[in-house]
């Protein structure tokens, strides 16, 4: 690896790395984000979040059209969240009143290697 690279397994303050891929048409993105817009307004008021970036795919044949990347504290911040009862009541009532398919898988992740291209210097 090159300079800037770090390979391992971090120390237990590194936090966890939340990745949600979310399978959804192209023609009901608009709609999705909607109510998407909606949870992570909320989930951005609980504690232990840190930042998260929502990526759209370029291509509309790509199987997951959403891609969600958050950092959390820890994965327990992460669970007391997600298990808040408001954010519980706004994604049921979301996901209710969809009249689409969507599927979103979540797993959080430990960074164990991370290395910088030239274009970031």
């Amino acid at each position: 690896m090159g300079n800037g690279s770090q390979v391992g397994g971090g120390s237990a303050d590194d936090g966890v790395t939340l990745i949600n891929v979310i399978e959804v048409s192209p023609e009901q993105i608009e709609k999705f984000m909607a109510d998407w817009d909606k949870r992570a307004h909320h989930m951005r008021t609980l504690p232990g979040l840190i930042d998260y970036t929502l990526h759209r795919a370029i291509l509309e044949d790509n199987r997951f059209q959403l891609v969600n990347v958050a950092h959390w504290e820890n994965a327990e911040a992460f669970q007391t969240a997600i298990n808040n009862p408001e954010f519980q009541a706004m994604r049921q009532a979301a996901f209710e009143d969809m009249d689409f398919e969507v599927q979103a898988n979540v797993g959080l992740y430990k960074v164990i290697a991370t290395e910088r291209g030239p274009a970031a210097t």
